[in-house]
């Protein structure tokens, strides 16, 4: 659905109703609302959907960023301790990169709260949307029910 759908007015569905009795059209438009409010929820149900998608390859990308600087300072450190073995280099200089082994930690632990932050607040909205999309679903069945029950009973 585009914006033109809409600001546009649909003219064969004026025209429908036009011709119809002012009963028949005022239910067509009741069950196009309802119509209309179901798509749209649908619609926000998609979009929040990917957002929980894209959030969590967000988070994968960081994760597998910070997992290959861990494994570079690995290779630094195994670096350093064969160097400071063979007193090349002083075993003091492995502290540096152990405190940067640890900012990492710390970064990863970080990164996967703030998905679980952001993950949770999305699905919040998730919920009440996809509630609200099954509350319009059960009206237009109720409407579309009632309609038919009375139409028996006349």
């Amino acid at each position: 659905m585009n914006l033109q759908d809409y600001l546009v007015p649909n003219y064969a569905t004026q025209a429908r109703q036009s011709q119809r009795e002012p009963a028949d059209a005022a239910a067509d438009s009741l069950d196009d609302l309802i119509h209309q409010k179901s798509a749209i929820l649908g619609r926000k149900l998609d979009i929040l959907a990917a957002e929980i998608w894209w959030r969590l390859q967000l988070s994968a990308q960081n994760l597998a960023a910070l997992n290959d600087d861990k494994a570079r300072l690995q290779e630094m450190l195994h670096r350093l301790h064969v160097a400071a073995t063979y007193h090349l280099r002083e075993h003091q200089d492995k502290g540096i990169v152990y405190r940067r082994l640890f900012d990492l930690d710390t970064e990863q632990r970080t990164e996967r709260i703030e998905c679980w932050r952001d993950m949770v607040m999305v699905m919040r909205d998730f919920l009440e949307v996809w509630e609200a999309h099954e509350q319009a679903r059960a009206k237009a069945i109720f409407i579309q029910h009632v309609g038919t029950g009375i139409e028996g009973h006349l």
